[in-house]
């Protein structure tokens, strides 16, 4: 299981990837080798959390399942059309 603090997202999505790819590398962490990855997000007053399932079997044949959950009670987070 790995927690990322809520600033995580805030910075990928401010300033892309290469922001926060040194947040585990320095820790030696492979968040891809965990059951659970918790990803809280605070946007406009609002929280919600994304839980990734077995980050590491996405792309692989394996026999665990990997899926994404998005938690937000209010569904404020949700893509606009």
């Amino acid at each position: 299981v790995h927690f990322f603090i809520s600033h995580f997202f805030t910075a990928l999505r401010e300033d892309g990837p290469k922001a926060v790819s040194s947040w585990t590398a320095k820790k030696n962490i492979n968040v891809f080798k965990k059951r659970l990855v918790f990803l809280p997000i605070n946007e406009s007053l609002h929280w919600s959390l994304c839980v990734i399932v077995n980050p590491g079997s996405i792309n692989c044949n394996g026999n665990d399942l990997s899926c994404i959950l998005f938690l937000d009670s209010l569904k404020a987070h949700r893509k606009r059309r």
